[in-house]
């Protein structure tokens, strides 16, 4: 089921959360001690929440899409009284006293926290290097790489563990583990989600934003998860719109711009260029102007790397003078954010604003990007995130716009591939919109374990 089915299972009383949740537990008991999505399984804190669920429908008090469902959450998000480790030794008996206010708001919500979901260490360190636990697995191949860093959410979802989780994202963390274990994520824009009690990888460059199986479910947890938040200066004042209700648009009349200059310039899978050529066909078809724009150049390296990793290296940088047991591979990241000078510095926030302006520019001729979310499908698992690093998500990092990756097809060896939608800010209805529309025409992506991969 989608969260939308389980939700409207629950209220009309078709099943109980209590079983939804254990169905949801064995699922997890069942897969992943070959899958490894979950860091921590909080089995009592599940049921208490699920009971308390039941007990609202059954009395008719006000409940929410989210009531009763199992959500699961990164493990660098803070959950009161259950372990966040960021999968470091650094933190490995780590226990908060509060929620994240994201947390908060999903069991204001009536969410059901079923766990704590994988994550690269503090969500930059290599896979597998330092890790308290090695890398998830992708349920559509064991065989190969979920990407990172919000790998452990991507394959929960993914493998039918949960129906939604949340994530972060700094230069492509939801969107990439989405792509590749072919489920939907979503990049809001920069702070339209709160990210206090999230551990800080960089603070201009941070997204929080869920995962889900469709659509419609990304935007029902957006809309309980978006909004002001007092613990977070950063977080937006803007009203939050009913995403749902954006969801029965159409397309008609939307100018979509396509990157074509820049599509040439990266090399892509055959199969990736088929699937988005189909893609654009199917928005033409269903009223959209699709068309090609002039991208705005960015030297990404130039500009992410040095405020990622000087921003990381300046959070971490008294732990790291103590020796603490960092891995090696978040230790050479650090490293080299140490060795950018304050001009280094200066020059990238000056190539984000050049960049934020051009394509404050560029959207105002367009409703939206299109474009592929990763430029090959998943690697195999030992493949280093670097080296298959998306030439399209860290841009929207730098320049904030919200960006959605869905499903829209496999390539000859089965494995799903993304399309990757980009919108103006806090514009994330028009974004969701489209995806909806997308998904439509493309049609379900048929479940990994309906194809027997996840047993291989």
């Amino acid at each position: 089921m989608t969260l939308h089915e389980a939700a409207r299972g629950l209220r009309e009383r078709r099943f109980s959360s209590v079983e939804l949740t254990q169905a949801c537990l064995d699922r997890v008991a069942d897969l992943d001690d070959r899958i490894g999505a979950f860091v921590a399984v909080t089995p009592d804190e599940a049921m208490n929440a699920a009971n308390a669920a039941d007990r609202s429908f059954t009395a008719g008090r006000a409940t929410t899409r989210l009531t009763g469902i199992p959500i699961g959450v990164k493990d660098i998000i803070d959950t009161a009284s259950v372990r966040t480790t960021a999968n470091s030794h650094v933190w490995h008996d780590r226990v908060p006293r509060r929620d994240a206010s994201v947390v908060a708001r999903l069991k204001r919500s009536g969410a059901v926290g079923i766990g704590k979901l994988q994550t690269n260490e503090f969500a930059i360190g290599r896979v597998g290097d330092g890790d308290l636990q090695g890398p998830p697995r992708n349920p559509w191949r064991l065989d190969r790489s979920t990407g990172g860093s919000s790998s452990g959410p991507a394959a929960a979802v993914a493998a039918g563990m949960c129906f939604g989780a949340i994530g972060t994202d700094t230069g492509g963390s939801i969107r990439a583990p989405a792509s590749h274990c072919g489920v939907v994520g979503l990049k809001p824009t920069v702070g339209r989600v709160s990210r206090h009690g999230v551990a800080m990888l960089s603070w201009t460059l941070d997204h929080v934003g869920p995962l889900a199986r469709s659509t419609a479910d990304v935007a029902v947890i957006l809309e309980r998860i978006a909004g002001r938040d007092r613990h977070d200066r950063l977080s937006s004042r803007r009203r939050v719109p009913s995403y749902e209700s954006a969801m029965t648009g159409s397309v008609d009349g939307l100018k979509i711009g396509v990157p074509e200059a820049y599509l040439a310039t990266v090399d892509l899978q055959e199969d990736v260029v088929a699937s988005f050529r189909d893609s654009v066909t199917a928005l033409q078809r269903s009223g959209a102007a699709v068309g090609p724009v002039e991208f705005p150049a960015l030297p990404l390296s130039a500009v992410l790397d040095p405020i990622v990793l000087t921003e990381a290296a300046s959070i971490h940088h008294v732990r790291l003078s103590r020796g603490e047991p960092y891995g090696r591979g978040f230790l050479e990241r650090m490293a080299l954010g140490l060795t950018y000078s304050g001009v280094d510095y200066a020059h990238a926030l000056r190539g984000r604003a050049k960049f934020i302006a051009d394509m404050r520019r560029l959207m105002k001729t367009v409703d939206l990007l299109v474009m592929p979310t990763m430029s090959v499908t998943a690697p195999p698992q030992d493949t280093d995130i670097d080296a298959v690093r998306s030439p399209f998500t860290g841009h929207f990092n730098v320049s904030g716009q919200p960006a959605i990756t869905i499903p829209c097809g496999r390539d000859r060896d089965g494995l799903p591939i993304g399309l990757h939608l980009v919108g103006r800010w806090f514009d994330e209805a028009t974004v969701l919109r489209a995806a909806r529309v997308c998904e439509k025409a493309f049609g379900p992506l048929s479940p990994p374990w309906a194809r027997g991969a996840v047993t291989q």
